[in-house]
């Protein structure tokens, strides 16, 4: 949680624990989706 809490671009995938998911700023697919390396390579395209 203070990792997530230290940096801007905070990533939680769909099946994360309700408190994780509230606090962070990007929301991603299942981890059964690859959500956190599909939201990834969104966010590096966007830099």
């Amino acid at each position: 949680m203070p990792m997530l809490q230290a940096v801007y671009h905070n990533v939680a995938v769909a099946n994360a624990t309700d408190e994780v998911i509230a606090m962070v700023r990007h929301h991603a697919l299942s981890h059964r989706e690859d959500g956190a390396a599909k939201m990834m390579e969104q966010l590096l395209r966007q830099a």
